[in-house]
């Protein structure tokens, strides 16, 4: 019955659940919603079987350092080149340039097992979604092979010195917890992707391992009572088998790990645990088929998400319940394949003794061939970049040199909202609001003119700078302090006499979401964003300020999902078919229906003010008025960059538009002067 029998039908049963619970949440994430934490699951059965092993070559005098790493070149290394390479093929034939080289990038760090850290990095607000990084799941493999290039090392110095492993080992699990439980609070990115706050969870697998190879633990009379006691072992298994479904069935995202993951990890424990022998273990988990799915769980694994998320940058959309489930089939195909024909093969050796060596090699060819595709932009020349419009191609260059941070701020208003000015003169003009000022104010400052510079206040680290000035309990999430503070420094600067602001249509209103305005004809929150915001706009006319309201820009899907792609083979478009997404252009008589509460919101204020509220169309410029559509793209370069947000292109056209206005303004106003 112990659990280090040198193999066991039932840990394979116990991946085939792991890895089925991963799959069906990748694939119906609302019907399987904690179906993650088979990776979790994962994580405790290496943690048990490969310390097992490197606990008896230990206590037996045959552990090399070097003969480990061949066997988890072996291991890992097949299936894991063989699923890279698929995916560069289809990278080539599918992605446009920006995320070729994102690509190109994550292959690099597959290659060098630190995807985890990539990813880690890439989080934020501007990154693109996670259903769209072909390799994110790597970051599994990241934390498990950082893992092993510690942990024998670990092992080997406490063995040498005569220390216990056991209490070791519990002492790193406690501390890896503790700092898990820490980071779920204060960082849960760090959290979910720092190998630091993971270990424990292949320490809790490793420490089974020991335990029960102690001689005065297996020997102990309680032991030995335990281990003949069916009832004992059969409530074991079935406790973690309950502690398993139910996290699979009830755990979520949010917050994750932290807490939550101590039901998989001990679920897992607990099944270990139990031994070979425990009924649920030598019946259900042993059955040949769920066996057989333990046994290809790692190429399953790695092909599935590759292909699911392939389809969702294609379809540009989830893939629906039909296509999923065609993806899963293809996925097992391959996987059964890639074990028999490659996995299997170098593992047992067919391919010499020395196949560790060609592996390796392989490996270093896919980190460079990476390396290239990231160094050569994503390699634009291809047919599927010429072909479709790229989102890269909204770049216009951005801020301009002169621009800088802020440096005049106090600590407290730094923590408030962003600064930007531009330093080659004293600004006349600002630039205020949330993230609608954020994408716009690059293309002002890049276009703007001598005697027309810049001072930006947006959206910083204490939230949405929404430019409302209530306490009304719709307007929660916004920072009341930041707004005064930020309208009270552009008021202290005699040099500004305009202040544009851009602010999104859905903060005014309060809207249900962030992806359409659908909601926003029947809001019932007109008089009190009226009153916020005239409130704010006449804090600033009070200063003397002039005024110009930009009205927010036609709400379109994420750009990503709007691009129809033309792949690189004429074979695969003709199988593929080609389709739109109907959601990603709107026609102007939609689109003023659906903003005519919130446009109506700024011609009072406008009217409330005259000659000193002035209001900025964004509808002229951004859609084709002549045929009555707004779309995603013109010219062949995209008009949005994130989200409903303009593109850096877009925000030159604005951008040139609003200077040249308030240059016109600035002229008019100067010959009134000489006139008078």
């Amino acid at each position: 019955m112990n659990p280090n029998a040198k193999y066991r039908a039932d840990i394979d049963g116990i991946r085939a659940i792991a890895v089925i619970a991963v799959l069906l949440f990748h694939a119906f994430p609302s019907a399987v919603p904690g179906g993650f934490v088979g990776v979790d699951v994962f994580f405790v059965i290496s943690g048990f079987l490969i310390t097992g092993i490197l606990h008896a070559e230990l206590r037996t005098d045959r552990f090399s350092i070097k003969n480990f790493y061949i066997r988890r070149i072996r291991r890992i290394f097949p299936a894991l080149l063989t699923v890279l390479f698929a995916s560069i093929l289809l990278g080539w034939l599918l992605l446009l340039p920006s995320e070729f080289a994102q690509l190109g990038k994550h292959i690099v760090a597959a290659a060098s097992f630190c995807v985890n850290l990539v990813l880690w990095n890439e989080s934020g607000y501007f990154d693109n979604a996670a259903e769209t990084k072909p390799l994110l799941h790597l970051w599994s493999l990241g934390v498990e092979e950082q893992f092993y290039i510690i942990w024998p090392i670990v092992l080997w110095l406490v063995f040498r010195r005569g220390r216990s492993v056991l209490w070791a080992t519990a002492l790193i699990l406690v501390g890896s917890f503790i700092l898990n439980i820490a980071q779920s609070t204060s960082n849960n990115t760090a959290d979910f992707y720092s190998p630091l706050t993971r270990f424990w969870e292949l320490l809790i697998g490793g420490a089974i391992a020991i335990a029960w190879a102690q001689p005065t633990w297996t020997g102990s009379p309680a032991f030995l009572k335990f281990q003949r006691s069916e009832r004992a072992t059969l409530i074991m298994s079935l406790t973690g088998l309950f502690l398993i479904g139910a996290s699979i069935a009830l755990v979520r995202e949010e917050g994750f790990p932290g807490w939550q993951a101590l039901f998989p990890v001990l679920g897992t424990a607990l099944i270990i645990a139990s031994g070979s022998l425990a009924l649920p273990n030598r019946t259900v988990l042993s059955l040949r088929p769920v066996v057989y799915v333990g046994k290809i769980s790692y190429p399953l694994y790695l092909w599935h998400w590759l292909l699911l998320s392939f389809a969702r940058i294609y379809t540009q959309s989830v893939p629906s319940p039909a296509l999923a489930s065609l993806l899963l089939i293809a996925s097992l195909l391959l996987s059964i394949a890639t074990y028999h024909v490659i996995e299997r093969p170098f593992r047992q050796k067919a391919f010499g003794r020395n196949a560790h060596v060609w592996l390796v090699t392989g490996m270093a060819a896919l980190a460079i061939a990476g390396l290239g595709i990231m160094q050569f932009n994503g390699l634009p020349e291809r047919a599927v970049a010429k072909n479709n419009t790229d989102l890269s191609a909204g770049f216009d260059g951005g801020l301009p040199g002169n621009a800088e941070v802020c440096t005049f701020l106090t600590p407290e208003e730094d923590k408030l909202y962003d600064c930007v000015i531009d330093t080659r003169e004293k600004p006349r003009f600002a630039i205020f609001g949330d993230s609608k000022a954020g994408a716009l104010y690059p293309g002002i400052f890049r276009t703007s003119e001598p005697g027309g510079r810049w001072l930006y206040l947006g959206s910083g680290k204490s939230g949405p700078l929404v430019t409302v000035l209530s306490d009304n309990p719709i307007y929660g999430y916004v920072n009341q302090a930041a707004v005064s503070s930020a309208i009270n420094t552009i008021n202290s600067f005699p040099s500004i006499d305009t202040v544009v602001i851009a602010t999104a249509a859905r903060a005014l209103f309060s809207l249900k979401n962030d992806s359409d305005i659908e909601d926003l004809p029947s809001s019932p929150n007109f008089d009190i964003a009226l009153k916020g915001f005239d409130d704010a706009v006449s804090a600033l006319l009070a200063a003397g300020k002039d005024v110009m309201l930009v009205i927010d820009n036609p709400t379109l899907p994420p750009p990503e999902d709007c691009i129809v792609r033309i792949t690189g083979s004429d074979m695969l478009n003709r199988w593929l078919g080609q389709t739109r997404n109907s959601a990603c252009t709107i026609s102007v008589e939609r689109q003023l229906e659906l903003s005519a509460q919130y446009r109506k919101l700024l011609t009072t204020i406008a009217e409330r003010h005259p000659g000193k509220v002035t209001l900025f169309d964004t509808i002229p410029l951004l859609c084709d008025q002549e045929n009555g559509l707004c779309s995603m793209a013109m010219n062949g370069r995209p008009l949005y960059g994130y989200t409903d947000h303009i593109s850096d292109f877009s925000g030159t056209m604005l951008g040139t538009e609003i200077n040249g206005l308030l240059e016109e303004r600035r002229q008019q106003s100067a010959a009134g002067s000489m006139t008078e």
